[in-house]
Protein backbone atom coordinates (compact mmCIF):
# COMPACT_ATOMS: atom_id res chain seq x y z
CA UNK A 1 0.00 0.00 0.00
CA UNK A 2 3.03 2.46 0.71
CA UNK A 3 3.92 2.26 -2.67
CA UNK A 4 0.24 2.51 -4.09
CA UNK A 5 0.40 5.83 -2.01
CA UNK A 6 3.92 6.90 -3.34
CA UNK A 7 2.91 6.62 -6.86
CA UNK A 8 -0.04 8.75 -6.09
CA UNK A 9 1.79 11.58 -4.86
CA UNK A 10 4.24 11.17 -7.66
CA UNK A 11 1.37 11.34 -10.11
CA UNK A 12 -0.07 14.04 -8.29
CA UNK A 13 3.19 16.35 -8.54
CA UNK A 14 4.33 15.09 -12.35
CA UNK A 15 1.35 16.57 -14.38
CA UNK A 16 3.38 15.62 -17.14
CA UNK A 17 3.81 11.46 -16.00
CA UNK A 18 0.65 11.57 -15.91
CA UNK A 19 -0.15 12.65 -19.23
CA UNK A 20 2.82 10.39 -20.63
CA UNK A 21 0.86 7.59 -19.08
CA UNK A 22 -2.53 8.52 -19.85
CA UNK A 23 -1.20 8.57 -23.59
CA UNK A 24 0.42 5.17 -23.43
CA UNK A 25 -3.12 3.55 -23.36
CA UNK A 26 -3.22 1.29 -20.02
CA UNK A 27 -0.93 0.71 -17.07
CA UNK A 28 -0.22 -2.59 -15.58
CA UNK A 29 -1.39 -2.35 -12.13
CA UNK A 30 -1.18 -4.30 -9.10
CA UNK A 31 0.19 -7.18 -10.40
CA UNK A 32 2.16 -9.60 -8.41
CA UNK A 33 0.48 -7.75 -5.37
CA UNK A 34 -1.68 -8.40 -2.03
CA UNK A 35 -4.10 -6.19 -2.06
CA UNK A 36 -4.47 -6.00 1.74
CA UNK A 37 -6.54 -2.47 2.07
CA UNK A 38 -9.21 -2.63 -0.46
CA UNK A 39 -10.61 0.76 0.65
CA UNK A 40 -7.17 2.42 -0.73
CA UNK A 41 -6.77 0.39 -3.22
CA UNK A 42 -10.15 1.48 -4.86
CA UNK A 43 -9.39 5.17 -4.10
CA UNK A 44 -6.21 4.75 -6.00
CA UNK A 45 -7.65 2.95 -8.71
CA UNK A 46 -10.26 6.23 -8.88
CA UNK A 47 -7.67 8.86 -8.64
CA UNK A 48 -5.82 6.94 -11.84
CA UNK A 49 -8.86 6.79 -14.04
CA UNK A 50 -10.07 10.36 -12.77
CA UNK A 51 -6.27 11.41 -14.47
CA UNK A 52 -7.40 9.90 -17.85
CA UNK A 53 -5.03 6.14 -16.77
CA UNK A 54 -6.40 2.90 -17.41
CA UNK A 55 -6.93 0.13 -15.34
CA UNK A 56 -5.74 -3.06 -16.08
CA UNK A 57 -5.67 -6.75 -14.43
CA UNK A 58 -3.19 -8.77 -16.08
CA UNK A 59 -2.84 -12.72 -16.10
CA UNK A 60 -6.60 -13.04 -15.96
CA UNK A 61 -7.13 -16.66 -14.90
CA UNK A 62 -4.01 -17.39 -13.16
CA UNK A 63 -2.38 -15.90 -10.16
CA UNK A 64 -3.73 -12.92 -8.32
CA UNK A 65 -6.16 -12.25 -10.58
CA UNK A 66 -9.83 -13.05 -9.91
CA UNK A 67 -13.40 -12.84 -9.94
CA UNK A 68 -13.20 -11.24 -6.43
CA UNK A 69 -10.98 -8.64 -8.00
CA UNK A 70 -13.04 -8.27 -10.51
CA UNK A 71 -15.79 -7.99 -8.57
CA UNK A 72 -14.40 -5.31 -6.47
CA UNK A 73 -12.35 -3.28 -8.64
CA UNK A 74 -13.09 -1.05 -11.44
CA UNK A 75 -11.02 -2.12 -14.15
CA UNK A 76 -10.90 -1.00 -17.86
CA UNK A 77 -9.21 -3.78 -19.50
CA UNK A 78 -9.35 -7.56 -18.46
CA UNK A 79 -6.04 -9.30 -20.13
CA UNK A 80 -6.72 -13.23 -20.30
CA UNK A 81 -3.29 -15.32 -19.39
CA UNK A 82 -1.90 -17.06 -21.91
CA UNK A 83 -2.54 -20.62 -20.62
CA UNK A 84 -5.79 -19.99 -21.19
CA UNK A 85 -5.33 -19.05 -24.52
CA UNK A 86 -3.09 -21.92 -25.11
CA UNK A 87 -5.28 -24.28 -23.67
CA UNK A 88 -7.39 -23.60 -26.76
CA UNK A 89 -5.25 -25.71 -28.56
CA UNK A 90 -6.38 -29.12 -27.14
CA UNK A 91 -9.90 -28.60 -29.19
CA UNK A 92 -10.92 -29.54 -25.25
CA UNK A 93 -14.82 -28.14 -24.76
CA UNK A 94 -14.38 -27.23 -21.35
CA UNK A 95 -11.74 -24.83 -22.19
CA UNK A 96 -13.69 -23.12 -24.87
CA UNK A 97 -16.47 -22.68 -23.03
CA UNK A 98 -14.60 -21.48 -20.06
CA UNK A 99 -13.04 -18.82 -22.27
CA UNK A 100 -16.65 -17.71 -24.15
CA UNK A 101 -18.19 -17.04 -20.71
CA UNK A 102 -15.14 -14.84 -19.57
CA UNK A 103 -15.02 -13.19 -22.77
CA UNK A 104 -19.13 -12.94 -22.58
CA UNK A 105 -19.05 -11.83 -19.05
CA UNK A 106 -16.29 -8.94 -19.58
CA UNK A 107 -18.21 -7.67 -22.41
CA UNK A 108 -21.17 -7.38 -20.10
CA UNK A 109 -19.43 -5.76 -17.45
CA UNK A 110 -18.23 -3.50 -20.30
CA UNK A 111 -14.46 -4.17 -19.83
CA UNK A 112 -11.91 -4.51 -22.77
CA UNK A 113 -10.68 -7.73 -23.06
CA UNK A 114 -7.36 -8.48 -24.33
CA UNK A 115 -6.14 -12.28 -25.25
CA UNK A 116 -2.57 -12.34 -24.31
CA UNK A 117 -0.41 -14.81 -26.12
CA UNK A 118 -1.79 -15.81 -29.41
CA UNK A 119 0.84 -17.75 -31.46
CA UNK A 120 -1.52 -19.10 -33.94
CA UNK A 121 -4.18 -18.79 -36.70
CA UNK A 122 -6.52 -21.70 -34.53
CA UNK A 123 -6.44 -19.33 -31.40
CA UNK A 124 -7.27 -16.25 -33.78
CA UNK A 125 -10.09 -17.64 -34.98
CA UNK A 126 -11.74 -18.95 -31.62
CA UNK A 127 -10.80 -15.76 -30.26
CA UNK A 128 -12.45 -13.37 -32.39
CA UNK A 129 -15.62 -16.28 -32.48
CA UNK A 130 -15.69 -15.74 -29.06
CA UNK A 131 -16.33 -12.18 -29.24
CA UNK A 132 -12.57 -11.04 -28.51
CA UNK A 133 -11.44 -8.57 -30.55
CA UNK A 134 -8.09 -7.41 -29.11
CA UNK A 135 -5.26 -9.75 -29.79
CA UNK A 136 -1.55 -9.80 -29.01
CA UNK A 137 0.81 -12.29 -29.24
CA UNK A 138 3.26 -13.61 -31.91
CA UNK A 139 1.08 -14.68 -34.27
CA UNK A 140 1.38 -11.10 -35.01
CA UNK A 141 4.96 -10.16 -34.23
CA UNK A 142 7.40 -11.17 -31.91
CA UNK A 143 7.95 -7.98 -29.53
CA UNK A 144 10.79 -5.28 -31.52
CA UNK A 145 12.67 -2.37 -30.37
CA UNK A 146 10.52 1.24 -30.56
CA UNK A 147 13.10 2.64 -33.06
CA UNK A 148 11.77 -0.06 -35.83
CA UNK A 149 8.05 0.18 -34.83
CA UNK A 150 8.59 4.07 -35.08
CA UNK A 151 10.04 2.92 -38.73
CA UNK A 152 7.30 0.49 -39.68
CA UNK A 153 4.82 3.43 -38.69
CA UNK A 154 6.88 6.01 -40.51
CA UNK A 155 6.85 3.58 -43.72
CA UNK A 156 3.25 3.11 -43.36
CA UNK A 157 3.81 -0.62 -43.46
CA UNK A 158 3.72 -3.81 -41.12
CA UNK A 159 3.61 -6.90 -42.32
CA UNK A 160 2.24 -9.40 -40.05
CA UNK A 161 4.59 -12.26 -39.34
CA UNK A 162 1.47 -14.85 -38.78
Amino acid sequence: IEEIANAMVYLAENPEERRQMADAGYQRLLRKYKIEDMKKTKKFIRFLQENNISVSMDDFGSGYSSITLLKNLNYDIVKIDKALIDSLENNNKKDLIILRNIISMLKELEIDVVAEGVESKKQLDILRDCGCNIIQGYYYDKPIEEKEFVKRLENKKYEING
